[in-house]
């Protein structure tokens, strides 16, 4: 079952603090299987800016220069939780 196993919790900056370190944690934020997706070989991942501004975590898996596999883009809206 792919799985991205990072997820990063980060303190808001303070502008009198110095900055901080921001280290991953190791939770599931993903779960491709459930939507049907089983990629071989995750190799790249982005998380960035859809043009509406929503974020977006882009993951390409490659080929491995083999016939049987395929390169693929998966882009995925990333939904917040509510603070409460």
């Amino acid at each position: 079952m792919p799985r991205l196993p990072f997820s990063f919790s980060c303190p808001a900056p303070q502008r009198s603090a110095p900055p901080t370190k921001c280290l991953p944690r190791e939770s599931q934020v993903l779960d491709l299987a459930p939507i049907g997706l089983v990629p071989d070989n995750i190799g790249a991942m982005s998380l960035g800016k859809a043009r509406d501004g929503t974020d977006v975590l882009i993951l390409r898996s490659d080929n491995n220069f083999s016939t049987s596999q395929k390169s693929q883009f998966y882009a995925f809206k990333v939904l917040r939780r509510s603070q409460q």
